[in-house]
């Protein structure tokens, strides 16, 4: 399938049928999305992703796992809207969202009560320019301020399979300066 051919970086599956409309106001196909009841058949590149159900590429994963828990007691969201924020200036063009499958749960009540928010942007991006290793240290930037609602592209890399990274490590490391 797809996760075996394109190899993102990260992909992740949509919570609920409103997820393009809360994480990507920019997309130029929101209109079809709104007016057709079939779901969208290609990948949508963004970093702007639920932490519902999130796959990582092996080479990925050793950049970017474990979650930040340092954020806990105040917000349980803050630990998915750091590693939005990696994404966004790591992987953003190999990070996708399959708008043609959905996570669900099989709880009826919703989610328990939990500490929910999201944390001030140039706070956690001083926080990761600390916490990060260099490679991933050296693609930081403040980009200015950010939410979860992020860019949506269905021109990507997904769409070029010639284009396909499969070390996502190696590809970091090269951006690193050199001593």
């Amino acid at each position: 399938g797809f996760l075996l051919e394109k190899q993102p970086a990260v992909a992740a599956l949509p919570g609920d049928k409103f997820w393009i409309d809360e994480r990507c106001g920019n997309f130029k196909g929101l209109d079809y999305v709104r007016t057709h009841s079939a779901p969208l058949d290609q990948p949508l590149c963004t970093a702007s992703m639920d932490a519902i159900w999130n796959a990582f590429h092996p080479t990925a994963a050793t950049v970017l796992l474990p979650y930040f828990d340092d954020f806990d007691t105040q917000s349980w969201w803050t630990s998915q809207q750091l590693m939005i924020l990696l994404l966004e200036q790591t992987f953003e063009a190999y990070s996708t969202t399959i708008p043609w499958a959905m996570a669900t749960t099989n709880s009826s009540n919703g989610h328990s009560e939990y500490p929910r928010g999201e944390l001030d942007y140039p706070e956690l991006l001083k926080f990761l320019n600390r916490t990060v290793s260099p490679p991933l240290r050296y693609t930081l930037q403040d980009r200015g301020t950010k939410t979860t609602q992020g860019t949506c592209e269905l021109d990507c890399w997904a769409s070029r399979p010639s284009n396909i990274t499969y070390n996502y490590t190696q590809m970091l490391s090269s951006r690193a300066p050199r001593p």
